[in-house]
């Protein structure tokens, strides 16, 4: 069976099972432990036709009226994470994030509780630790990177272009939060055999931008970010920036 499954036996005593079985793009599905076939699995948190599921964390404590799943994604690269009620699987809101960055380490207690912690990083934003309370939906700076940094004003949008095989291409676009007119700009394009470049703090980008100019990160054929069919569609015959052997990185 070409699929993967990590299961994960909640305090509730159901099995979890975080899978891409008949779902490229990920799917979490519960069932009980003493029946864990496949035939036995329910959909929990069905697959998105537009992002990939990454990851899921339970909270489950006594300050909470109804337990919940948190369920990280990656859109177009960019992360978000989704709140669902932990039975039946509804989709209730979305956890707050600080920018259009990257989501990882997305843990709860133990022994259970109301609170999770997620790592957070984005082109210009170092990493840092950050705590998010179901019980009033709010998220806070938990623990930043050591040291200080003079971080100055920036923006950053996500556009999308049309190649010429007639792709969408993403690109994260980093600049000086009052640009007016053409500027220098250093265009950055990356593709590889399962190989995604997810947003991550770049000294680089950040010196680039206060000097004025405009950074761009373009995802192209190859990265996980927009699930394996997509992958596997850019190492056709007719596409030429994706390479099923080696990593392939350009800049101009």
């Amino acid at each position: 069976m070409d699929a993967l499954a990590w299961p994960y036996v909640g305090r509730d005593g159901r099995l979890y099972l975080f899978t891409d079985r008949d779902a490229p793009r990920g799917r979490v599905c519960v069932t009980d432990p003493t029946t864990p076939g496949y035939d036995h699995w329910r959909t929990l948190i069905a697959a998105d036709s537009d992002a990939v599921l990454s990851g899921f964390a339970i909270l489950d404590g006594p300050e909470l009226e109804r337990p919940v799943m948190l369920a990280s994604w990656r859109r177009h690269a960019v992360s978000e994470v989704t709140v669902h009620d932990l039975v039946a699987g509804e989709r209730k809101g979305t956890v707050p994030l600080p920018g259009l960055g990257s989501v990882g380490g997305l843990l709860e207690r133990p022994e259970g509780g109301h609170e999770a912690w997620f790592n957070y990083t984005d082109n210009t934003s170092p990493s840092a630790v950050y705590r998010y309370d179901a019980r009033t939906g709010e998220v806070a700076l938990w623990e930043s990177a050591p040291g200080t940094l003079d971080l100055p004003e920036v923006r950053t949008e996500q556009v999308t272009y049309t190649s010429r095989d007639g792709t969408p291409v993403r690109m994260l676009v980093v600049s000086p939060p009052d640009m007016d007119g053409p500027r220098p700009a250093i265009l950055y394009g990356y593709g590889g055999f399962s190989i995604s470049l997810t947003p991550g703090y770049s000294a680089t980008i950040l010196a680039w931008v206060r000097a004025g100019g405009v950074y761009a990160v373009a995802g192209l054929r190859g990265g996980l970010e927009e699930g394996e069919e997509w992958h596997r569609g850019g190492c056709s015959a007719r596409s030429r920036t994706c390479s099923t052997t080696a990593p392939a990185r350009r800049s101009t």
